[in-house]
This record gives structure tokens, sequence and C-alpha cells, in this order.
């Protein structure tokens, strides 16, 4: 039997964003507006089709309160195909359609693997309404969850995923056609988005990218007394345009102007920029730093004289629509040199908070940091009104109200799910481990836990034995776990003395705490447990690290059976097994609820 939901008050609806791949690094637009939205009150969760590729993403993502969904891995996904399309669930007719109308191949089909998974699970934890930023596969999959599981959704494009990586513009016309709402970063993007997609213009709404000002406060700039310090953030690629900034420096010091430039960020252009930047002469004027946290940035920005972006249309018609960096840079106080290209003429007042040029025109961009160097006093006056315009334009307090009036706007449906009280991890590579999940998955539906697992490396004929993956949370892959465990610093020490005092192996340690951190940051978020239930020896690990991080040593783990345990807890003959273990789970699960219960009580 399901457990029973309850209908609560008229609310706003729960929003899922809907990733790609997340964490991005790149990505702190997207940052800020979750981190917003949940400071005003909204319930927003996550879900990433496909883990993170990079082993670093920002420190103030530990203080996000959205519960993190991460799609099963490829070969689950292919799993629960087979089945959608056994038992008719499969859509076979969009998916047809959509190749015919839409190209590439199998990929349509693969966008609707991809939503498989959150199909079944978003709705039963009473999600509402999706979001997702970029028109890429993610906003391909939502066109299935929309059919699917009916959930409605909406997307920000930004720049070049409309631009030029989508196919054809007939897919982002279905997208803007089936979406609910379309937010533009800027006016320049409206105006694109109107061209292509006509019929949806009504629905397109400009909200500019909004950031927390509180997060950067006004630098004291002291007066300059050496080179001429700038700062340029972004993705080492063509349309960033750092390739005419490092010509521009070469040009600018050879007037006689003292220039260090930190260049933060990284990319497949690197090596080319580093060569070009030998090639002129440039020596230990210009630092690569590569990919930096959030407050590295603003470190520089603190000790910078002008922040610079020389970005491009690059050939295939790519570019920046509205940077992020250059509102982040503003509110910093200082002046911005850039490029008079789609939204920036938005965010930039020429000759107010900065100075504009002609893309791709060195010549115009070294004398642009020249009379920034020339002329302190004027720097100085732009960066104070840069200021004043980011708070005024893009500020959260300002853009975040325009956005949740759009969110509002979608229908809630006011069921939620109370929670099991318990929490269940199994590593499904781990045969103790898997036998006892598929020993008590029916037991842990019947009693409404959703079972955390893992399954990487797994061979098939084990997966599918899983009977409900879709309602399953599933952890993070390995990348994705070492990833979470170097950024939760305020665990570190804890960590370090169960090492100390754990017993176990330096890899048995290694491969427990990864895991026990995702479950011990993720488990409260969705109530926090009142026991665990890890079987296996990396399950028992897991559990006594994640009751030791949670700060509640008492918290009961289910525990191998000892010799002298209960004869229902012990292995059983195979013919006997499944029948009696089921019956056997649930008495197990009444008698740690009471047990629990009885503690809570006191």
């Amino acid at each position: 039997m399901e457990p029973t939901v309850s209908a609560s008050p008229a609310r706003q609806p729960r929003l899922t964003y809907l990733f790609s791949r997340w964490p991005v690094l790149s990505q702190t637009f997207v940052d800020n507006e979750m981190l917003a939205l949940e400071a005003a009150g909204w319930d927003v969760s996550v879900a990433a089709i496909n883990p993170p590729v990079q082993a670093l993403r920002h420190a103030r993502l530990d203080g996000l309160r959205a519960p993190v969904l991460h799609n099963p891995p490829p070969s689950v996904r292919k799993v629960m195909e087979s089945r959608a399309r056994a038992d008719g669930r499969w859509p076979a007719a969009m998916v047809d359609d959509f190749a015919a109308r839409f190209g590439g191949g199998d990929e349509a089909a693969k966008r609707c693997r991809n939503a498989l998974y959150f199909a079944e699970i978003l709705p039963e934890i009473g999600i509402d309404h999706l979001h997702i930023h970029f028109a890429n596969q993610a906003t391909y999959s939502a066109l299935f969850l929309k059919s699917l599981a009916g959930l409605s959704f909406s997307f920000t494009p930004q720049a070049q995923d409309f631009m030029v990586d989508l196919r054809t513009p007939d897919l982002l016309r279905e997208m803007a056609r089936e979406s609910a709402f379309i937010v533009a970063p800027c006016d320049d993007a409206r105006r694109e988005l109107a061209d292509r997609c006509p019929d949806s213009a009504a629905k397109m709404v400009r909200i500019y990218n909004g950031i927390d000002p509180s997060g950067y406060p006004a630098p004291a700039h002291a007066p300059r007394s050496g080179p001429l310090r700038l700062v340029s953030v972004g993705r080492l690629i063509e349309f960033k345009g750092f390739h005419h900034l490092l010509s521009a420096v070469a040009t600018a010091r050879a007037a006689g102007i003292a220039i260090h430039l930190d260049l933060m960020g990284d990319g497949p252009w690197r090596e080319r920029l580093e060569a070009q930047s030998a090639q002129l002469g440039l020596g230990d004027a210009v630092v690569f730093h590569g990919s930096v946290q959030l407050q590295q940035m603003k470190e520089a920005f603190a000790a910078a004289d002008a922040f610079v972006l020389a970005c491009i249309i690059d050939p295939a018609g790519a570019s920046d629509m509205l940077p992020t960096v250059i509102t982040e840079a503003m509110l910093s106080s200082l002046p911005v040199v850039s490029s008079r290209i789609a939204g920036i003429p938005e965010q930039v007042e020429d000759g107010v908070t900065g100075l504009l040029t002609a893309q791709g025109d060195e010549a115009a961009l070294a004398n642009a940091l020249i009379t920034l160097a020339r002329d302190p006093e004027l720097a100085h006056r732009m960066g104070a009104a840069g200021r004043r315009r980011a708070e005024s334009m893009f500020a959260a307090s300002v853009t975040l109200p325009q956005l949740e009036a759009a969110f509002r706007g979608q229908s809630a449906t006011a069921r939620t799910a109370p929670p099991a009280g318990m929490a269940a991890y199994y590593d499904l590579a781990d045969p103790a481990s898997r036998d006892a999940f598929l020993r008590e998955e029916s037991a842990l539906r019947r009693h409404g836990v959703r079972p955390w697992l893992e399954a990487e490396g797994v061979a098939g004929k084990h997966l599918r034995a899983i009977q409900w993956p879709g309602r399953a949370f599933w952890l993070p892959d390995p990348n994705g776990l070492q990833m979470e465990l170097a950024h939760w610093p305020r665990f570190g020490g804890t960590l370090a003395s169960l090492r100390r005092a754990s017993g176990l192996s330096e890899e048995a340690f290694a491969t427990a705490a990864p895991r026990a951190l995702w479950l011990a940051t993720q488990w409260p978020r969705h109530g926090r447990p009142q026991w665990l239930h890890a079987p296996g020896s990396c399950g028992a690990a897991v559990a006594a690290i994640v009751a030791a991080l949670l700060e509640q040593p008492a918290l009961p783990a289910a525990p191998a059976p000892a010799p002298d345990a209960p004869w229902w807890s012990r292995p059983l003959p195979r013919p006997l097994r499944s029948r009696v273990r089921a019956s056997a789970v649930d008495r197990w699960f009444h008698t740690q609820s009471r047990a629990a219960a009885r503690v809570s009580s006191r």
C-alpha cells in the first residue's frame, strides 16, 4: 500500500531546476537564482540528468537547501527504457515524430530515456513545475517530461545555446510552444527569440539575471601606485575574445603603460592563449589562474583597477548575451571595458560605467585601457557609477519578484508525502547489500521508504531485478561524490577523527566517506531521518559515519545479523528467502518504528 498523501492549504508551486549537468562552475547566475528563491521561501529542488565533469564547485552551494536528484546511471536508464517499451509507456510516436522533424539520429530517443526517471520520481515527491536554463538537452527532455508526467516547464535561453547549438530552429520553436513561459535574460535576447519564435513572443518576459549585492561589499580602492591591474574572467574559448585582449595589452604596454592582467578561467583555448602571451613577450604581466572559486574571483576584483571582457561573435555566431561576470564586476565598483554586442550595452553605459568598443577592435581596446591607466579618477567614478547601476537594475531584489510572479502563475498540486522517518542506502555493487535490497525492496515500498542506491559497474542482470528504479534516489557518480567530499570543510575534522577511530583500512574509509558525506547532506533535505538502514560491510561503515556527521550518535543503524540474532534476521534457505524475508523485514521496520517513536516522545 502506498503511503498516505495529505492535502495542504493553497500554496506556491514546488519547483525543480532541471540541468543537463550540475553543478557547473561557470553557471553562477543559476546558483544566484536558486539561492535567492530559497531565501524568499520557495521550495526548490535540483534534478541533474548527468553528473558533473569538474571536481570543483563553488563553496556557497553548501548553503543550498534544495534536495539534489541525480539520474541513475545510463545502464539503469536502459533498463527503464526496455520496461517502458514493454508496458506501453514509451512514447514511440512522439520520439519518431521528433526524430523526423529535428534530426540527430537517435537523439530524440536519448532525450526521452533521460526523462523516464524524472517522470516517475518528480510527481511522486510533489514537484509542480520545472525551470531550465539554456535551450539544451534538458529542455529537450522537458518536452518528454511534459508528455509523460504532465509537468509544466519554463526555460531561460541564454545565448549560444539557442543561436548556434540547436540543430534546427524548429526544435527551439517546439520548446517555446510547449513551455509555460520563456525568460529572456536581456532585451536583445528577447528580440532574437521573438524573431525565431514569433508565435510564442507573447509569453516571453525579459528578466535580468539577478545578484545579491550584499555579497559584493564595495571595496576601498587605494590610489594606484603600480601598474594598471586588470581582471578578466571566463571560459577560454573563442567568443570570449581573450586573444584580442592579449594583443591590446601588448599594444598598451608598447605605449608605455604598465599593466598586469589576471586571467581567470579554463577551456580549450588555454594552450593557444598561453603561447600567444609568450609570443607577445607579456611574461609575468599576464597570469593564467585556471578555474577558480567565486571567493578567489572576488578577492581579485577587490585588488583590481578595472575589469575587461573583450567578447566577440565568433564565426559560428556564438557569443555572450549578458555576462553575469560583468554585473559582478560592477557590484565590485570596477569600471568595465567590453564590447558593443548583444546585451552588454544594457549592462555597461558607455562613458559612464565603463568603455565599450567595437568587437575585435584591438586598437580601440588598447586605447580604452590607456585611458583608464592615465585617468585613475575617471576609473574610480565609472566604478562607483557601475555599482549604482548594478544595484538599481540587476540586484536580486529587483529581478526576483518578476521571476516569482511568473512562477506563481503555474498550478500547484498541494500534495506532499510525509517523510518515512527512515533512510536506507544500498550499494548494488556489494553482493550482500544488493541481495538485501532485492529482498527488502517490496517492504521499503510498503512503508514509504525511498532507498538511496548506487549502481556503478553493476551487471545488467542485477539491474533488471530492481522492481521500481523510478522510486529510488540515486547517488552521483564517483567524481560527483569526490567533489562533495572536497567542499564540506565543516565536516573535515569529524571525518579525520572518525578515520583514526574507525579501525577501517584506509581504502575502506576512503570508499565509505564520500558516500556518507553525500547522504549526510542530502537525507535531512528530505526530512531528517530517525534511523538508518545500510546493509553490507560498506553500508555499515557508511551508516556509522552518517550518524556521526549528523551529530546523532544514538541514531540506530541496522547491523548485520549476529549469530544469536532472532531467526527472522538470519540468512534463510534460498527457497524460503523471498517469501519469509519480506515478512521479516516488515516486522523489523515496525519494531524499529515503535522504538524510534518511543525515543522521540521522551
